[in-house]
């Protein structure tokens, strides 16, 4: 008995027509799969749908309540939210006149004049880096309040209120030569760090109190040369020099850091 004999005897069909009838069988297989698999897909994109208008409509319910809350003048102005006064008060203790020449130095780099010729670069930065050096010496630095060194906070308050507050009213102004020395032998610290309050400020009062500071406590060398050395990659400035130089400005403003440091030995 042959194999085609045998398999019609055992299905009851012939080969080609169960292999017709399971094609048929699995294609309505594949179609209900593909259809389950989309009401699927459906259902879960809708209830998204749903939830992402609920946020919305959420959202815009919080925005015009905020707006409502927050307008002064009318519905289309807008006002931010005033901070709570602990937060201010808070904010106001951290506040030193460390970190407010600080954050303005900062600023001032990324200012920075990125089409200067190659010298002004290296003169912005021998300034910027100078500056940045003398601010390590201002007493309200929170590494002196660890060493026991550094101001109380009444005493910052007070060098702050004469740093950020003009004392004098000015009725006269008079011009400079751009290349003119600040005279400074009258200076005392709070002087100086009025000044640097200042240069942290602008870019062409930092250069003008840079070459005044390095004039004041380096007479005996050029300023314009020293700030090139400090800036300058390509050039070499001594350690030597540097310590010299650090020395000075730190007895410049601040004179009373040695014997604090000494008595705390």
């Amino acid at each position: 008995m042959g194999f085609k004999q045998i398999a019609k005897e055992a299905l009851g069909y012939s080969p080609s027509h169960t292999a017709t009838l399971l094609r048929r069988d699995v294609k309505d297989l594949k179609t209900k799969a593909i259809a389950k698999v989309k009401s699927m897909y459906g259902h879960k994109a809708e209830r998204t749908s749903a939830s992402v208008d609920k946020q919305s409509s959420d959202g815009a319910n919080t925005l015009e309540t905020n707006s409502d809350e927050t307008s002064v003048g009318g519905s289309e102005e807008v006002m931010p939210a005033r901070e709570s006064t602990s937060t201010a008060e808070n904010e106001e203790i951290i506040e030193t006149a460390y970190s407010i020449m600080t954050e303005n130095l900062g600023v001032l780099m990324k200012a920075r004049d990125s089409d200067a010729s190659r010298r002004e670069r290296w003169i912005f930065r021998g300034c910027w880096l100078l500056l940045h050096m003398a601010l390590q010496y201002c007493p309200s630095n929170p590494f002196y309040e660890t060493l026991g060194c550094g101001k109380t906070a009444a005493a910052d308050a007070e060098v702050r209120a004469k740093i950020l507050q003009p004392t004098t009213t000015v009725t006269f102004y008079a011009s400079y030569r751009c290349d003119e020395v600040l005279d400074t032998e009258s200076f005392r610290p709070e002087h100086w760090w009025k000044a640097i309050y200042e240069a942290t400020c602008s870019h062409v009062q930092m250069e003008f109190v840079a070459k005044a500071l390095l004039h004041h406590v380096w007479p005996e060398n050029n300023s314009m040369t020293v700030l090139k050395l400090i800036g300058s990659p390509s050039e070499k400035f001594f350690e030597f020099d540097a310590a010299e130089l650090r020395r000075r400005v730190q007895v410049l403003l601040f004179p009373e850091l040695n014997a604090c440091l000494r008595s705390h030995l």
